[in-house]
């Protein structure tokens, strides 16, 4: 049987991320469509063998996986970029694979902390026209006003349209067209931005070319009384939804399903056992420091606006 087209999936990954990103390429081999290739890609700094092995022993059948150190090229943003919390310059790999991969139209970036339940080359096989990406409205902007006015007049973006850039299928022939890394080089010394960092560069940059993917494709553990649980295509562990921290988080069966699959599964179930008290309060102070950032950039951006004389007091709040 001739083989369909190659699905090119990306993954930025520190030795950090090794446990989990061998969860994600486990369900998606499991799930995965065998009539097409597969070729995966890790952009990283410095991975060990061992590593790359038991990356590679993940995979199924012809499938592919390549590791591109990218040192050199964040040595170019070396002091530019803003980083928080638990992020590293893993972050920004994203915006490189255009450069980096020249006869590469098109690419799905996964991050590491998902599970993959549907054939993947479904999600990499949408349409995306001339638009810049394919992909789904971010759902932690439900979740607080705050959060909703920081995409609406700290970005510029309106919160129904910001997408989470965790899982992006990427035109890199429209990238390299309408020259986005260099829109982003230019950007980043005009603006930060400390709350979302890459993502909201991604959401400036992209605004209005963005083809609108069904939520299934990257579902937060977060219950939702307009989706079906029975739906999900892919859960997206971000933030403090964390099977291997916290029990009773949604999804943590599917978690759970695959990680039993890997080389990690003690090491996940002591990650669990392990996790203090202290860590759960550094839980919750990180999410406190993240709305008080939230707040602080809303009410810059608003003073900001306020003297170009831009900004209009809405009637009402969100509901």
């Amino acid at each position: 049987m001739k083989k369909k087209n190659p699905i090119n999936i990306f993954f930025a990954c520190d030795k950090n991320y090794i446990p989990h990103l061998t969860v994600a390429l486990t369900s998606i081999m499991k799930n995965a469509n065998k009539e097409h290739p597969y070729r995966f890609y890790v952009l990283e700094v410095g991975l060990d063998l061992d590593y790359k092995k038991q990356l590679e022993e993940c995979l199924i059948g012809d499938s592919t996986i390549e590791f591109i150190d990218v040192e050199k090229s964040m040595r170019s943003l070396k002091g530019k970029i803003t980083l928080r919390d638990y992020y590293t310059s893993a972050t920004y790999y994203r915006l490189f694979i255009p450069i980096l991969f020249p006869d590469l139209d098109k690419v799905l970036y996964l991050d590491s902390d998902i599970v993959v339940l549907d054939d993947i080359s479904k999600l990499y096989n949408v349409n995306l026209g001339n638009n810049l990406v394919g992909a789904c409205r971010d759902e932690v902007l439900s979740f607080n006003a705050a959060f909703r006015q920081y995409a609406d007049i700290t970005v510029g973006v309106h919160h129904m349209k910001y997408f989470n850039a965790g899982i992006l299928l990427m035109n890199l022939d429209q990238f390299r067209k309408q020259n986005i890394f260099e829109k982003f080089i230019q950007l980043m010394r005009e603006r930060k931005f400390p709350v979302a960092q890459d993502q909201d560069y991604l959401n400036v940059l992209c605004a209005n070319q963005v083809k609108r993917l069904p939520l299934a494709w990257n579902k937060t553990p977060v219950k939702q009384t307009y989706f079906n649980d029975k739906c999900v295509k892919i859960a997206h562990f971000k933030m403090a939804h964390k099977p291997w921290h916290y029990k009773g988080v949604l999804y943590e069966e599917y978690f759970w399903k695959y990680a039993k699959m890997t080389p990690y599964y003690r090491y996940f179930k002591e990650c669990l056992a392990k996790y203090s008290e202290e860590d759960i309060r550094r839980d919750r102070e990180m999410g406190e420091n993240l709305y008080n950032l939230v707040l602080k950039e809303n009410k810059a951006a608003i003073n900001r606006l306020k003297k170009e004389k831009i900004y209009v007091q809405p009637k009402a709040r969100y509901c």
